[in-house]
């Protein structure tokens, strides 16, 4: 037997393992990040030498006009303002004027950062001497429509983006729950798209082959980088991060050939092979486990719980869930198409009354779902929970009250005695023990 202590609330829970029973406890390596002198030498190496395209002293030039991307105060592991100096640096021998640089903070549909924030992410010093814009997806004036996608998403994009001559993308790159890993192309979607196109583009989330550590063949990647070269992206400088958000790695360049160089420096930490699914999947969110809906809601749980467990297999969710449900959050993940302030109560309600994954998707294309991408998680939820048995191991609930997902348990001992009386005392098990704050991921290996 073996005992694990895992996060529950702001304290943890003890569960224990027959031995021979779990086959991964789901951990990144530990890889380092870069010292001061080690992180200046490696990002001027990377952005003297990089993948795919001319140096940005060779592509930018006297009288054009820059777009430089950075991600947002969502993303703290990037450390933009130590990036962005370099950059600006090779503009401006290239003979480019600052007044003719126009920094714009991709936020998607984020909440719109504060000011403090915004001095947080970019600098003191670069803020008081750059010309800096805030992306926002619902500010129609302040957008340009370029025409549709191959897979049919409306590419609408900030007019500052658009009308640049050169665009420079930075940000980060760790695993991504849809898009395999991000970085690359995603600074132009949803970085910095419409509120409508993100939602179209987010459709794209129910194929199968939208899921974390897939690149190749992977359609919610492929449509954002099918816009990225629709709008122009010249060059990227992306961060790669370790599960300290500390940077270990740079990659610049084109930005496919350099996102898929810096991806693969990403799956060396994050990733957890596996041979073939498993009967019992086991995650703990705690510390970041308030409401239900910030663990169901989860586009990591939505897909790890299909990608790894068996169909008929037991998905354990340890989650105190104390604030409820659900909580109104921030963003324009919390508006209407009109802008208005709308929560989950509706779709929180469809599942309540055990809506099909298909009657959720035909409500959310009809518009009567707040938001897309909220209509979507509706429908994998339903999805889940009509192919895989949830347990939620939280002392928030009665049984009553989330029978529409699954069952309760009051402890972890109760959730896995029942789950092995289901599946054999040989059943296998993964365990995710930071599932709120941890990248590392299992993945089925894919045959060839």
């Amino acid at each position: 037997m073996g005992i694990l202590n895992l996060p529950y609330g702001q304290g943890t829970l003890s569960i224990e393992l027959p031995s021979g029973n779990l086959k991964t406890l789901v951990e990144a390596k530990s890889i380092p990040g870069l010292e001061d002198q080690s992180f200046e030498s490696a990002l001027s190496k990377a952005l003297d030498n990089p993948v795919g395209t001319l140096p940005l002293s060779e592509i930018a030039s006297k009288g054009k006009k820059v777009a430089v991307l950075i991600d947002d105060h969502e993303r703290p592991g990037t450390p933009t303002a130590r990036m962005l100096a370099p950059i600006i640096e090779r503009l401006a021998k290239a003979g480019i004027r600052l007044g003719d640089i126009e920094v714009i903070m991709a936020t998607g549909t984020h909440e719109r950062p504060t000011k403090e924030q915004v001095q947080a992410k970019v600098g003191s010093e670069l803020l008081s001497r750059l010309k800096i814009h805030v992306h926002y997806a619902l500010e129609k004036d302040s957008l340009s429509f370029l025409g549709v996608s191959r897979l049919g998403t409306p590419i609408w994009v900030n007019r500052h983006v658009s009308e640049a001559d050169i665009r420079i993308g930075i940000g980060g790159i760790v695993p991504h729950p849809w898009a395999g890993y991000g970085g690359g192309g995603k600074i132009i979607m949803p970085g910095v798209s419409a509120w409508e196109a993100v939602g179209k583009h987010h459709l794209l989330a129910l194929s199968k082959d939208s899921r974390i550590g897939k690149i190749e063949g992977n359609p919610f990647r492929e449509d954002a980088e099918d816009i990225a070269r629709c709008v122009g992206l010249d060059f990227i400088v992306n961060a790669v991060l370790n599960d300290r958000r500390e940077v270990v790695a740079f990659v610049a360049g084109d930005f496919i050939k350099a996102q898929r160089l810096g991806a693969r420096a990403s799956r060396e930490i994050f990733e957890n092979p596996l041979a073939s699914k498993v009967d019992i999947l086991i995650m703990a969110y705690g510390p970041r486990d308030e409401t239900l809906w910030q663990i169901i809601g989860n586009a990591f749980t939505l897909v790890l719980a299909e990608q790894v467990v068996k169909s008929g297999g037991t998905v354990i969710l340890m989650a105190s869930c104390h604030e409820g449900i659900y909580r109104l959050g921030k963003g324009i993940h919390h508006l209407n198409y009109k802008g208005d302030e709308s929560g989950h109560d509706s779709l929180l309600e469809m599942l309540k009354e055990g809506m099909r994954p298909e009657e959720i998707l035909s409500e959310t294309i009809r518009g009567n779902i707040a938001y897309p991408e909220l209509g979507v998680k509706g429908y994998l939820i339903s999805r889940l929970a009509a192919s895989r048995q949830i347990v939620l191991v939280s002392r928030a609930f009665e049984s009553k009250e989330i029978s529409w997902l699954g069952s309760i348990a009051h402890g972890p001992k109760e959730a896995l005695d029942e789950a092995l009386k289901t599946h054999g005392r040989d059943a296998q098990i993964i365990v995710v023990p930071r599932a709120s704050s941890s990248r590392a991921f299992p993945r089925v290996q894919e045959k060839p």
